[in-house]
């Protein structure tokens, strides 16, 4: 449960009830984005993980990106880390993937479709803060435009201003937090 998690606790709830509600509606055949903008990876969606899940062969398949992305990358600790938390480490490393384009250079985890999505939301989260050490200051997107608008209408995160960087808006912030960044279209004002 988000609420009673080390990791996370009752500030991490919207963003989990986001989530659960985008991987609900993840249909067989369909891929599903989330992009994190971290601290401590320089805020980039170039350098921070995303993950990444698609429902096929009955299993809901996930990945989370490896040190092709990361900078800083993990070290070996962080690798470990990763086995702990239940994710199988990248079949390539980045020099071989960027050599041949083979084999996967994500961490994968696989999961029934029967399990309930609430789990599935409490692993993605707890890695993202256990490991990544993401937090309740960082941003984070939900990289499709039409999906944004439905995150947006759930009225759970604060969804940033349009930007350069942002031209869809699909870059949120938890409740409260970056109010001088947040949009607040005159439907919101009370």
């Amino acid at each position: 449960m988000i609420r009673e998690n080390p990791f996370l606790g009752p500030r991490w709830e919207p963003l989990a009830q986001a989530l659960a509600y985008v991987i609900g509606k993840t249909a067989s055949g369909r891929t599903f984005h989330f992009q994190t903008y971290l601290h401590k990876y320089g805020l980039s969606p170039d350098t921070s993980p995303y993950l990444q899940a698609i429902i096929e062969d009955k299993f809901f398949h996930l990945e989370i990106s490896g040190n092709l992305v990361l900078n800083p990358p993990l070290d070996e600790e962080g690798m470990r880390q990763m086995e702990f938390f239940g994710w199988h480490r990248p079949e390539a490393t980045p020099e071989e993937y960027q050599d041949s384009h083979e084999g996967n250079p994500n961490f994968v985890r696989y999961y029934a479709l029967d399990t309930p999505i609430d789990e599935v939301v409490e692993f993605l989260l707890t890695t993202l803060a256990g490991v990544f050490e993401a937090t309740e200051d960082d941003f984070y997107a939900f990289t499709n435009g039409n999906t944004a608008n439905e995150v947006d209408g759930l009225h759970l995160l604060g969804r940033l201003k349009k930007t350069d960087g942002n031209p869809d808006q699909v870059i949120f912030a938890f409740p409260g937090r970056h109010l001088d960044m947040v949009d607040r279209p005159k439907s919101r004002k009370k």
